[in-house]
């Protein structure tokens, strides 16, 4: 809702829309030892949906809609500076990756809507 107030073009709910599609529908996609399925979503969804223009490099995953412009931006732009402690344990140590942003960014989301959050996958991913 503070993203899409009221008055908002109809092209910033059909931006909004597109994004949310996104990632409902292909958000648990993965790779695979043969397929990467995030990037087929990519093609199929770029060459089927194109009112909405995401940018020709990478997948339409590796974006995230910056509310104040709304441009689509790499997660990457959002990783915090990396700081390292001799004092703590190697196994303690966390180093972002646009893969941890985006999950943090979701169950961020997730959680502050009050939906709880299981994530799943195989070790060390």
């Amino acid at each position: 809702p503070e993203n899409t107030p009221d008055g908002c073009s109809k092209e910033d709910y059909e931006l909004y829309f597109a994004w949310a599609a996104v990632w409902a529908f292909g958000g648990a996609l993965f790779k695979d030892q043969l397929v990467d399925w995030r990037d087929e979503f990519t093609k199929w969804w770029v060459s089927e949906f194109k009112s909405v223009k995401f940018p020709s490099s990478g997948t339409v995953f590796d974006y995230y809609l910056r509310a104040e412009d709304k441009k689509f931006i790499p997660w990457d732009d959002l990783l915090p500076t990396f700081q390292f402690n001799p004092e703590a344990p190697l196994q303690a140590t966390l180093v972002a990756t646009a893969e941890t942003v985006r999950l943090h960014f979701w169950m961020g989301k997730l959680i502050s809507g009050g939906s709880p959050v299981l994530l799943v996958g195989s070790a060390g991913t």
